[in-house]
């Protein structure tokens, strides 16, 4: 899903490039960007969030309908069956809350209770593992910029050049890493396994990163060195 995510945001950026050609045609850089310009670039960004709200919003909202279904099926069911409907709980629960005192968590409790390495090596796991995927998806983009200079779609004669050439770098971008990635994956990961398949994409993304991290200055000075 992810990969259709970023080709469906590389796509609507070419979109809303195309629609505001008129008003960025008028400055030749962000520094000419006059008030014409600066109007359609603030509408441009508002468009292009919004459009990646809709689908996590519409998502949500259908998951909350279902749930609000299911909420009320159970509800009904319980009171038929003589059950204490949710109601009764809540409000038994805030009669006991006045009679029962609940010790306030601290930072010594967090530290006494994570130390233990049954459940700090819980919180290392998946804390941690987000963190190092968090590094690798934002090294990624932070190299978008260089790749997109060595192929010759950072710059324009204008600020709607500009930005068509960066949306249409970064579709190509997608195109030619993150979606034959997605389906190779599709088609192996029930042959390879999906924690092999995550050790090789990480295994590979640590070298590449290292490279790119030791040999950054001389890899510079050859415009094709990044894109391999």
């Amino acid at each position: 899903m992810q990969g259709a995510g970023q080709l469906a945001a590389a796509l609507v950026a070419l979109i809303v490039t195309a629609s505001f050609k008129e008003s960025l045609l008028t400055a030749s850089n962000a520094s000419a960007c006059d008030d014409v310009c600066q109007v359609a670039v603030d509408k441009m960004w508002r468009v292009i969030v919004g459009f990646g709200i809709v689908p996590g919003y519409t998502f949500n909202v259908a998951r909350n309908d279902e749930t609000a279904g299911e909420d009320t099926k159970a509800c009904i069911q319980g009171k038929s069956e003589d059950h204490p409907d949710g109601i009764s709980r809540v409000q038994a629960m805030r009669e006991a809350e006045g009679r029962l005192e609940r010790p306030k968590a601290s930072f010594h409790d967090f530290v006494a209770h994570y130390k233990q390495w049954k459940f700090g090596k819980v919180l290392l796991g998946t804390a941690g593992s987000r963190f190092f995927l968090d590094v690798a998806f934002r090294g990624l983009g932070l190299n978008n910029s260089i790749i997109l200079d060595a192929i010759g779609y950072s710059k324009g004669d204008s600020m709607y050049e500009i930005f068509r050439r960066t949306a249409v770098g970064n579709l190509i971008l997608v195109c030619a890493g993150t979606i034959p990635g997605y389906w190779v994956t599709v088609f192996t990961v029930d042959i390879i396994g999906r924690k092999p398949i995550q050790y090789m994409g990480f295994a590979m993304l640590t070298v590449l990163f290292v490279v790119i991290g030791f040999a950054y200055e001389r890899l510079l000075q050859h415009n094709g060195a990044l894109l391999g």
